[in-house]
This record gives structure tokens, sequence and C-alpha cells, in this order.
């Protein structure tokens, strides 16, 4: 057997060589993890700044397409068959908008692309009242996170009150839209590549989760108005990270 004091020479030996290499494996270890992160890091940022490019041009593809519709006879006249084939005419060449309705005054769908819309009212909703309220040619209005009447499933709407009569100060009615919230799916399916990434959006105003990415746990349509995520939101409007 060796001696004591040549098995701790020898020890020691071994860990001046092996200690180098240690070290090159733990600052490799760390190094990768900061790439990792820095990966996800850019991989967020761009992924929210598609998003917001996106929903901005859905906002005033939506916001436009309202303001001229709010002009049109077949619309401001409220009349069925005629107004339901006009709306499903005009939709057809808007595919980021999944509806279009009008109501009159007292809040009853007149006129959808819908056909299981007709009859349904809409008085109630914050969106229609404050829509009914506007002055002519005011921007539309865009509701918070809404459960359809006719789906169930959580929305967004947008609404316009309809050119006001020579004779008089109160609208005809008020134009509505639907926004597909499918488009981040898509978007987020179409960019990340990572299976076990989630990606969420939501609504900065109330933290309602509009759309999720794997759904998996069914939580859209749920409010997270308190989370820290939702308060670094209203920090920054510019965007950034978190």
């Amino acid at each position: 057997m060796l001696p004591r004091r040549l098995w701790l020479r020898l020890s020691l030996l071994m860990l001046a060589a092996i200690g180098p290499l240690l070290a090159l494996l733990v600052m490799s270890a760390i190094a990768d993890g900061r790439r990792v992160l820095d990966t996800a890091r850019d991989q967020a940022l761009q992924l929210a700044r598609l998003a917001a490019e996106q929903q901005d041009d859905m906002v005033q593809e939506a916001s436009g397409l309202l303001r001229v519709l709010a002009r049109v006879p077949e619309v401001r006249l409220l009349s069925g068959a005629e107004c339901d084939d006009f709306l499903s005419a005009v939709i057809s060449d808007h595919v980021r908008v999944n509806g279009l309705a009008v109501a009159g005054v007292d809040g009853v769908i007149a006129c959808s692309t819908n056909p299981a819309a007709k009859g349904m009212s809409v008085a109630d909703r914050g969106y229609f009242q404050e829509a009914l309220a506007s002055q002519p040619a005011a921007a539309a209005v865009m509701s918070a996170m809404t459960t359809s009447r006719i789906t169930g499933k959580p929305a967004v709407f947008f609404a316009s009150a309809l050119e006001r009569s020579p004779s008089s100060d109160v609208p005809l009615g008020v134009i509505i839209a639907g926004l597909d919230l499918d488009w981040f799916a898509r978007l987020s399916n179409r960019t990340t590549g990572v299976a076990e990434q989630l990606a969420q959006l939501l609504d900065s105003r109330d933290g309602g989760l509009l759309a999720q990415a794997p759904d998996t746990s069914r939580q859209v349509g749920r409010r997270f108005s308190d989370h820290p995520v939702i308060a670094a939101f209203r920090a920054a409007p510019t965007g950034g990270s978190v």
C-alpha cells in the first residue's frame, strides 16, 4: 500500500489536474444557461413585437371598416335580408374580423353575418352604450374582454355609431365588429418552435387572458388583474421585458 502522505499528494495532483477542467465545465454551463435565457428573451420580444404589429393592424382595420360602414345606406336602414347580404359580402374580404352586426338604438340586433345573433340584445353591453353616446365620426369603441352570447367564448368587439340622419341628433344605431382572437395562437405557433413554451395574450386594462398557445389549461377568459406581469405592462406602455 502507498503511504498516506503519498495518497494525499496524488489526490492533490489529481485535483490540480482536473480543477481547470471542472472550472471550464462550470463556466461553460453558466454560459450555456445565459445563452438559453438570452435566446428566450429575444424570442419573447420578437413575438411581442409581431403580435403588437398584428394587433395594431387589426385595430386599424376594424376601426376604418366600421367608420365606412356606418355611412352605407344598406346598413343605416337596418333592413334585414339586404343588410345581411351586404355585411356577409364585406366580411369575406376581412379575414381578421369574424363577425359584423348592426343594432338599433334599443340594442336589438337587426342584421348580422351570423343568423343566430339576430334578435339578441346588446343594450347592456358597455361598448354598445359608449358607441351610442359617442360623437359623429368619433373613433370606434373597443370593448374589454367579453363573453360572446353566440359562442360562449371570450371575444373583443369594436362598435361605432351609425351616421345620424339630418333631422336628428340621435344615431340610428350601432355597427359592431367581432375580432378574431385565434390569430395569436397561429402567430405563436409559427414563430416559437419550442414545445415547452407558453405564449399568452393579455389585456393590460383588466388582465383578461384573450388567447393562449397552447391552450392546454383552458384558462382563456380568466382575468388576472392583480398579477405582477399586468402591473409591469401598465408601467411600461412602450414595451419591454420582465
